[in-house]
């Protein structure tokens, strides 16, 4: 009886590690398709496009930091390892997501924005977990909002958090499958519409994240239309 009791254990186990491997191999596609946009653009010139070279190093080391990282979050989660808590100023983080993602943006053909205001702002957090959460939900926003739409990172302090925001003026979600969004895999109808090859994990992670670093991540769609993805910091 004893080994027929582990037996479902494993079976978790095994359907845990597998849906790590999924956002792992999820999480180097963005990087890897930056890194053959700055070698096809250093291959048009003669001479070696130093610019285009240092941004894939900029890519290998963000590689290099996301295998370490997720070996960590394989692991149990204890209190040896908390994520980092370090001061961010939010509006530099902003501007250069935004910058990274531009690329991305002019080939879907959506404009990109970045809320000015947020630049006194900043929030305590582990940076690298951070950035993975923002540019999950910012490449979200690019890929399913649709040709021609724009796509917004805002940033405000209330009187008991501050809320960064991913907003989009696409169509929205119908209001019964937002749940569904953070699911592992879910890929709504809106991603068969657009045509576009994706494995329904970026908002998964996203969600998995927000829960190891405390904060909470809140999707509903914005009016007149739209989806808003956003992150709430208690202020402590």
């Amino acid at each position: 009886m004893e080994g027929f009791a582990e037996f479902p254990k494993a079976n978790i186990m095994s359907r845990e590690s597998e849906s790590l491997l999924a956002l792992a191999i999820h999480e180097f596609r963005a990087p890897l398709a930056r890194m053959r946009f700055a070698l096809a653009k250093a291959g048009l010139c003669c001479q070696p496009d130093t610019e285009a070279l240092d941004a894939m190093q900029r890519e290998i080391t963000r590689m290099e930091a996301m295998v370490r990282r997720f070996i960590l979050l394989a692991g149990p989660e204890t209190d040896d390892d908390p994520p980092e808590s370090v001061s961010l100023a939010v509006g530099e983080m902003l501007f250069e997501l935004v910058e990274r993602n531009r690329d991305l943006a002019v080939e879907h053909f959506v404009r990109l924005e970045r809320e000015e205001t947020a630049a006194g702002l900043s929030v305590r957090s582990d940076p690298f977990l951070l950035e993975r959460i923002l540019d999950n939900l910012l490449q979200n926003a690019i890929l399913y909002s649709g040709r021609g739409s724009t796509v917004r990172m805002e940033a405000e302090a209330g009187e008991n958090e501050v809320v960064i925001t991913v907003r989009d003026d696409g169509p929205g979600i119908p209001p019964e499958r937002l749940v569904d969004l953070t699911k592992p895999f879910c890929r709504g109808d809106r991603a068969r519409e657009l045509g576009v090859v994706g494995s329904g994990l970026g908002l998964a992670l996203a969600k998995r994240l927000a829960e190891r670093l405390g904060v909470r991540l809140l999707l509903e769609n914005s009016s007149p239309s739209g989806l808003a993805a956003s992150i709430h910091f208690p202020l402590k």
